[in-house]
């Protein structure tokens, strides 16, 4: 075949015309990459454990997909940063938020200003995983029953100390609940963070602690905390010695921990049906249910955004009743 010749009489001006349509061509190819790049936001610092969910699930959709996945860390505001970022995006289906109970159920309730409506502003993909919280303390400690714990602080109201990773945290609201659920009254101590509030229990400063089966758990298995009970109405699998919350007599206390993907409101439905699909294959995938039961986290995706959504509103409902209950408010 012979080989196409340019012309000799071809200008210089047409040469450079024809240069410059190829850099332009170039240059639309890779904005066009760079708008199909796929964003997960996530409300908190790299290296927390929303952050490696965040980046299981990059990893995994890169592979299966090969689309270009990042992760984008919007740390502050307990996660209302990352919400509002989301909220403000194009809805073209290429900005996902990694958030939960903390940004969805419980930040609308807690936080005097915000930017952003949970309910108009985003869109439910699907759930991630889903788990209670752990009352714990540690092997030292006098207390070794759940029952035992609740008659002594009713016997000396304020004496006996919880710890959270702050005001207004899923563990404060937690440990806030129980007061409410069984009349016992207890001194919460707020600190900086979920590993401080872990350190605090070992080192005696506080006497028990609401957390995550997550952050407790490797604490629970090489003896150095004791658990009293899981909040769920039934024992969970992961620690199915400790005893629920309603076989130990305390009604209306259901209380999970939860991850969850959003997309900001008005994506197309067929943009909807198609993220769902790519997330759910990536949370039901052998490498990433592998990461988050490692983890202490139980993988648990929706049925759909629908099924979703229902469940997020339920939360919101939850959390809501909780909040009040503690008088907590953020301004």
């Amino acid at each position: 075949m012979q080989k196409t010749k340019i012309p000799a009489r071809l200008s210089r001006r047409s040469a450079l015309a024809l240069s410059t349509f190829g850099l332009v061509a170039l240059g639309a190819m890779q904005v066009f990459a760079a708008a199909d790049t796929l964003k997960i936001v996530v409300g908190f610092p790299p290296g927390g454990g929303t952050d490696l969910v965040a980046r299981a699930l990059a990893e995994q959709l890169r592979k299966a997909s090969g689309r270009a996945v990042i992760v984008e860390n919007r740390p502050g505001a307990g996660s209302n940063i990352a919400s509002d970022a989301v909220a403000r995006a194009v809805p073209d289906g290429n900005t996902v938020l990694l958030g939960g109970n903390f940004s969805h159920a419980i930040n609308p309730h807690l936080y005097t200003h915000l930017t952003f409506d949970v309910q108009r502003d985003f869109t439910p993909l699907t759930r991630v995983n889903y788990g209670p919280f752990l009352f714990a303390v540690r092997k030292e400690s006098p207390i070794h029953s759940f029952t035992q714990l609740i008659d002594q602080a009713k016997s000396a109201p304020g004496k006996f100390t919880y710890g959270s990773s702050g005001n207004g945290t899923p563990q404060h609201l937690a440990g806030s609940w129980l007061e409410k659920t069984t009349g016992a009254q207890f001194l919460h101590v707020p600190y900086k963070g979920g590993a401080p509030a872990v350190m605090a229990l070992l080192g005696g400063e506080i006497d028990f602690l609401a957390g995550s089966i997550a952050v407790l758990s490797p604490q629970i298995a090489a003896g150095a905390l004791r658990p009293l009970a899981v909040t769920s109405a039934k024992r969970w699998p992961t620690v199915p010695d400790v005893p629920a919350m309603l076989e130990l007599g305390v009604q209306d206390f259901d209380l999970y921990i939860w991850l969850g993907l959003w997309l900001p409101a008005g994506v197309p439905s067929d943009k909807l049906a198609e993220l769902f699909a790519m997330f759910r294959g990536a949370i039901e995938s052998a490498t990433v249910q592998e990461i988050l039961t490692r983890e202490g986290l139980t993988p648990s995706p929706s049925e759909s955004p629908e099924e979703f959504a229902a469940f997020a509103a339920s939360e919101y409902a939850l959390w809501g009743k909780i909040v009040k209950s503690s008088g907590a408010r953020v301004e």
